[in-house]
């Protein structure tokens, strides 16, 4: 969540936008089989395994009163618990099997699981997919080991780095959940919730009715949804799950408290601040300037003193970069950010950077999706949630956005009344000096050369029928977004000339360059489908030219 790129953010947007009122609208992209179950087979050229993602629209804002947890408990046990011929198994089992290339996760809204396997694989996968939304067999061993494994990351949450626990205290005053309830759970809750409700939750609900289903990859089209069709067409709908409950309203102003989580061995109390905002839904007419502000955020945050924003639940926060700020050198920092985006005339070039990271489907497309990560796999089933015609509405809304559109969005979203000051104090500290730093951090720490703050060099390197050649952007300043993609793609066209269509991509990133800005870089080279993405700092030497 901390460092979400711009595709994290569509996704939470996209899953966020979705109207009850339209569930039963044809979906473009989307199979709605008889039972409610939407498929979605997404052929992806290039790639070598297979995704198979599930995801369905219950989310902690469905828990129960008094039951706050009960979807996180849920998620815990879908991939755990026996189904179909597959053993129970514990999280770490789980993902032994996918040698980590699975994830599953549940947010205000939905829960998702995926796992990446081979294409061989993709039979077995389907059948268990269709087993455990019809056959899941949960025992109180399996709760009184999942309960156990959430409680225990719950208490995690409690004792978060400072800038993770100011940012959640600011979500949870920014958008109250139903009954008192909170992200991840609440322990008194999750301890009551029996071994009969967690059975009955599972199959009422986790069923085709509330559920869509992925495949993406080096799949058939065809064989794959006959597949789909021969596992899951005769199961039976289940309930469609009830709408939550409203969140209560936001609260705004200022906040101050103490921490009262214990202290881990080895780190400090220290004060967290943060600065957050709601920000409004994806298909509101103030979308587009929303992934306008973001993506100044991520390019200017920096300057202003703050650290690239956390985004989750509908909430953007801002806290300090570098060392530690009063609260009215972070506000003051905010609203230079929000005064220099009011003041901002966008680009052509920065509309269609800024387009191109906030659309899910341009970055689904590319094969290295599959192979980098299976988190953004993720992207995948962003790119085609709701309809594309309204998903392109508010892209193309992002070209004709004017100075007076970001001063409108800025007054309306960004104002001083509409907004949470956090600060907590007591909580632990991320890097306390009496322990032993890691090498490129105590680099951060020495006096800073003029080199190593402004300067991110890109080198790009391709193969030509009689050389190998090499592209050197930036060195002197932050490389452009368009400049690298228009490069990256001019050096893919000659490698594709010469027989060897291999592109790599050097990032050379001074000491003290804002994390924000090698971050841009490099989701800018992954938009190109770049798989080979090196490393070093501004003391190495200079690649050649």
């Amino acid at each position: 969540m901390r460092f979400a790129p711009p595709v994290a953010v569509a996704l939470t947007l996209l899953v966020a936008g979705c109207s009850r009122d339209a569930e039963d609208a044809p979906e473009p992209g989307w199979t709605r089989l008889a039972n409610g179950l939407r498929v979605c087979i997404r052929p992806i050229e290039g790639a070598t395994d297979v995704a198979v993602l599930t995801t369905f629209d219950i989310g902690s804002d469905h828990d129960p009163a008094g039951r706050s947890g009960l979807a996180h408990l849920v998620e815990h046990l879908y991939v755990t618990a026996a189904a179909g011929e597959t053993k129970a198994r514990t999280a770490e089992e789980w993902l032994a099997r996918y040698a980590g290339r699975c994830a599953a996760q549940t947010a205000s809204e939905g829960t998702t699981h995926h796992v990446v396997v081979a294409p061989s694989a993709l039979d077995a996968e389907i059948s268990d997919a269709a087993m455990r939304m019809s056959d899941l067999r949960i025992e109180q061993s399996d709760l009184d080991r999942e309960r156990s494994s959430v409680l225990s990351q719950m208490a995690e949450a409690r004792n978060v780095e400072a800038s993770e626990a100011a940012f959640r205290l600011a979500t949870d005053r920014l958008r109250p959940r139903p009954h008192g309830a909170r992200r991840g759970g609440v322990e008194a809750d999750v301890e009551r919730i029996s071994l009969d409700e967690a059975r009955d939750r599972s199959r009422r609900i986790y069923a085709p009715v509330n559920a869509r289903l992925v495949v993406a990859g080096a799949v058939d089209p065809v064989a794959a949804m006959a597949l789909v069709e021969s596992r899951f067409a005769a199961l039976a709908p289940g309930e469609r799950v009830p709408a939550p409950d409203e969140c209560g309203p936001p609260q705004w102003g200022e906040v101050e408290v103490t921490s009262d989580a214990p202290l881990v061995a080895g780190f400090v109390r220290t004060t967290a601040v943060c600065v957050a905002y709601l920000t409004p839904p994806w298909f509101d007419d103030d979308a587009a300037a929303f992934h306008l502000f973001y993506g100044f955020a991520m390019k200017h945050a920096g300057a202003c003193g703050l650290s690239y924003p956390s985004f989750a639940d509908d909430v953007l926060g801002f806290q300090p970069r570098g060392e530690a700020r009063t609260v009215a050198e972070v506000v003051s920092g905010v609203d230079d950010l929000v005064k220099r985006f009011a003041s901002h005339d966008p680009t052509p070039e920065e509309i269609e950077s800024v387009r191109a990271a906030a659309d899910p489907a341009a970055i689904g497309k590319a094969a290295s999706v599959m192979q980098e990560s299976p988190d953004w796999v993720a992207a995948l089933f962003a790119a085609e949630v709701r309809s594309r015609a309204d998903t392109e509405r508010v892209l193309e809304s992002l070209k004709s956005l004017t100075q007076a559109d970001l001063a409108r969005f800025a007054a309306k979203w960004l104002a001083p009344e509409r907004r949470v000051v956090v600060i907590v104090h007591g909580v632990a500290n991320e890097h306390p000096p009496e322990r032993p730093l890691p090498n490129w951090m105590r680099k951060r720490l020495e006096p800073p050369k003029a080199e190593d703050i402004h300067s991110i060099r890109v080198v790009v390197t391709w193969d030509e029928p009689t050389q190998t050649s090499h592209r050197t952007l930036g060195g002197d300043g932050f490389p452009d977004d368009v400049a690298l993609e228009k490069a990256i793609s001019a050096a893919r066209d000659a490698s594709v000339k010469s027989g060897k269509p291999e592109v790599s991509v050097v990032i050379e990133a001074g000491a003290r360059v804002p994390w924000d800005e090698v971050l841009r870089v490099v989701n800018a080279v992954k938009r190109c489908g770049i798989d080979r993405i090196e490393f070093t700092d501004a003391s190495a030497p200079t690649p050649p030219k």
